[in-house]
């Protein structure tokens, strides 16, 4: 399921969303995705579903680049949540994105946590209001750019399959995660 929130602290309401979502993952097994920002917003929810028991490995932090504090990245995997780094696509960033990514994904490697890493691309994004929804930004820069960006500074094809085939799958499986 997917939930949002914005830049940490929760309001009541986001609060009440994230409890909603951790009842509905103990009677689904549901993973809960929630798109937020930084200011602890992901760490505050993590806090709110343990205490609902439900396991960190069933939240999806998404969006986790927006977060400034890499130490909070790791401490969330550390914690056996999923984080994901996405909005990658050079459309989406002032900065170079997939320099960005390649930085997370290096921070998960050398503390061992590649295995609760998630990476989305973001593209095909449509702009109300703009002309036929604004520029399209195509999927394949994942593939053509990053990819090989990886490669190129150390990951093994392990490895890329443990962050594109195995976290995916086990991170968005139905199953319930009860502490």
């Amino acid at each position: 399921m997917k939930i949002a929130a914005d830049d940490g602290p929760l309001s009541q309401v986001q609060r009440k969303m994230v409890e909603a979502a951790a009842l509905a993952h103990q009677q689904t097994g549901l993973s809960i995705g929630m798109h937020c920002g930084g200011r602890g917003a992901a760490q505050e929810a993590l806090e709110i579903v343990a205490q609902r028991g439900v396991a960190a490995a069933a939240f999806i932090w998404i969006h986790a680049q927006n977060e400034g504090r890499r130490e909070m990245h790791l401490a969330a995997a550390r914690a056996g949540a999923w984080v994901e780094f996405d909005g990658m696509h050079p459309l989406f960033q002032a900065i170079d994105a997939q320099e960005q990514h390649l930085h997370f994904l290096q921070d998960f490697k050398r503390e061992g946590l590649l295995h609760r890493a998630l990476i989305s691309q973001d593209a095909g994004w449509y702009n109300v209001g703009q002309p036929e929804g604004g520029k399209f930004s195509d999927f394949t820069d994942l593939f053509t750019r990053f990819l090989p960006l990886l490669r190129q500074n150390g990951f093994t094809q392990a490895e890329l399959d443990l962050v594109f085939n195995t976290n995916p799958y086990q991170a968005f499986g139905v199953r319930k995660r009860l502490v």
